[in-house]
Parts: C-alpha cells; structure tokens; sequence
C-alpha cells in the first residue's frame, strides 16, 4: 500500500520526467522514452543533490552554532577586557586625587603650624587665609565624593 505522501511524490516526478521528455522534443527534435538511461540519469543527480543539500544544510547549522558560540566567547572576553581596564583608569584616578589631597592637606598643615608663631594681632589677618583653605578644602571633599559617585553609577 503506498502512502499519501509518495504517491503524490509519484505523480510530482512523473510530471517532471514528462517535463523533460517534451523539452528534450521542443528544443533537440528527439523522443526519448521513460526507461532511457538519461532519465534514469537524471533521477540519479536529483536524488543525490536532495542528499547533498540535506548534508550541507545540516552541516551550515552546526557551522551557524558554533560561529554564534565564538562570537559569544569573544562578546564575553571583550567584556572583562574592558571591565579590567575601566577597573585601572578608576583606580589611577583615585590614586591621583588622593595625591592631590594629601598636597593640599600639607599646605594647610603648613598653614597652620605658621599661623601659631605669629603674633595675635596678626592673627585675625590669618583667618582669611585658613577660612579659604577650609572652603576649598571641603570642594575639594565634594568633587572627590561626586567622583566616586560617578564611578560607582556606571
């Protein structure tokens, strides 16, 4: 008992080789009949090219997946890579402004230790000076803080 699906897979091929047996009339003016080696020939090639692309098809998928793998090892490694060297930048930043903090600690330290040696009367003069260092030191406090802040949000 043959099957729906070969039976119209028959007919499709019956039409076909009827196809060719009628172009092969139209444009050679020769008649070949259906057990011709040609046709069986041409059978042959079809059925091993159908092989052929089934192979190649699945070896096209396996290529696909193992090309969508690398790139993912790649995406991944990229990753770290740039991570690692955001992970330096931030810390030579930090390293910088604690440089320029420390600077800037001495000089007030310095400041402060010379303004002891003056006389009182000039110390209301001084007070300007130190009033200063304080306010620029509490910006400095503020930029190191908005810094860090920056960094750790992205």
């Amino acid at each position: 008992m043959i099957s729906q699906e070969s039976e119209a897979e028959t007919v499709s091929s019956f039409d076909e080789l009827e196809e060719i047996e009628s172009l092969i009339a139209k444009r050679h003016g020769f008649y070949i009949s259906r057990d011709d080696p040609i046709l069986i020939q041409y059978t042959m090639n079809k059925i091993i090219l159908e092989q052929n692309i089934k192979r190649f098809s699945g070896a096209l998928k396996a290529f696909k997946e193992e090309m969508a793998l690398e790139a993912q090892k790649w995406g991944n490694l990229s990753n770290e890579t740039a991570d690692h060297f955001l992970q330096l930048i931030i810390k030579r930043q930090e390293n910088s402004m604690n440089s320029v903090m420390e600077d800037f600690r001495l000089k007030i330290k310095n400041e402060i230790e010379s303004s002891r040696t003056i006389d009182q009367s000039n110390g209301r003069a001084l007070y300007r000076p130190l009033k200063a260092a304080v306010s620029i030191n509490l910006f400095a406090s503020l930029l190191t803080l908005l810094a860090a802040l920056l960094i750790v949000s992205l």
